[in-house]
């Protein structure tokens, strides 16, 4: 059986995790004029949401998924207090199927160290 313990860098990628989702939307109407990120024309959203996952999954690079899931909560949690009125429902969706954006950076930064490590050690 494999090693469930959570371990102190599980809390801290966690956490940066969370933050990343939450100053995804927090710095959008800054970066982008929009209130909401994926309101914007610009790559903003997607380029955040794929370097987010990166760092995470380079950080961190075993069972990737919990990264962009902590990124997918922070970015509810913003969004809730930020954004979304009556459409949060909707929303919540909208923010599952962007976060897979996420989830591709974890996954690229999760191979590329693992390929890396594994060739210099």
């Amino acid at each position: 059986m494999e090693n469930t313990k959570i371990t102190s860098k599980d809390y801290v990628v966690y956490s940066l995790a969370v933050i990343a989702g939450i100053l995804i939307w927090v710095l959008s109407p800054t970066i982008t004029g929009q209130q909401e990120p994926w309101d914007s024309e610009s790559s903003y959203y997607f380029v955040s949401l794929f370097i987010a996952g990166a760092f995470c999954g380079a950080l961190h690079p075993i069972k990737i998924w919990r990264w962009a899931v902590a990124i997918y909560f922070g970015q509810l949690l913003a969004a809730m207090i930020v954004a979304m009125g009556p459409l949060i429902l909707l929303g919540v969706f909208f923010l599952a199927g962007y976060t897979l954006v996420a989830l591709a950076g974890a996954a690229s930064a999760a191979a590329l160290v693992t390929m890396y490590k594994e060739r210099h050690i």
